[in-house]
């Protein structure tokens, strides 16, 4: 008659069957690429813009002396976003500083 407990070495081989799949089915993502499914549910309305304007205190935009800031201004405007506070500028050279002492 088989016995109907489940061993150690059952136990490992499982795990180890499952890390073995779950490596070879992973891939390289990008921050970009990577979007999981929600499983988050909740009753309401999705909400695509702001009430009140607002300011975004953390962006970082690179090199926006040298684009088209249209597009970012219509996605700010479709937001009701009011200011965006860039973290992404360039340092000064030294000779433009200005001393704070």
């Amino acid at each position: 008659m088989p016995s109907k407990t489940i061993t150690v070495k059952t136990i490992l081989t499982i795990l180890f069957s499952l890390s073995a799949i779950a490596l070879l089915a992973q891939r390289d993502l990008s921050f970009e690429e990577y979007n999981p499914v929600s499983t988050l549910v909740v009753p309401g309305d999705s909400i695509l813009s702001a009430k009140y304007p607002f300011i975004d205190i953390h962006s970082h935009q690179f090199n926006m002396a040298n684009q088209d800031l249209s597009a970012l201004i219509n996605d700010m405007d479709a937001l009701n976003e009011a200011i965006m506070i860039n973290l992404s500028g360039a340092p000064e050279p030294d000779s433009k500083r200005k001393s704070t002492m």
